[in-house]
């Protein structure tokens, strides 16, 4: 369930040895709260995230996922960047 998924996250967060690890938990725990419909915590945990430091296929479903929370956000110029910014890893 996402209560629980979320918990485990943090704590990945927490206890993480690696700063780079960090940016993969920050994403999975920024989808979470998507899916929870928390779109403005999913935002704050995806500005922390550099992604340039995720591999491809990750920075390709980074930014997706900021444009689909931009877009729940109503802001709808940053959601188009975000998308298109996937289209240029695509």
């Amino acid at each position: 369930d996402l209560a629980t998924a979320q918990t485990a996250f943090e704590r990945a967060l927490r206890f993480s040895p690696e700063p780079v690890f960090d940016h993969y938990v920050q994403y999975n725990l920024a989808t979470v709260h998507f899916e929870a419909k928390k779109f403005r915590e999913s935002r704050a945990l995806l500005l922390a995230i550099q992604p340039e430091v995720l591999s491809p296929p990750n920075q390709l479903k980074y930014f997706f996922l900021r444009g689909a929370v931009q877009r729940k956000l109503d802001q709808f110029p940053e959601a188009t960047r975000s998308i298109l910014e996937a289209a240029k890893l695509g």
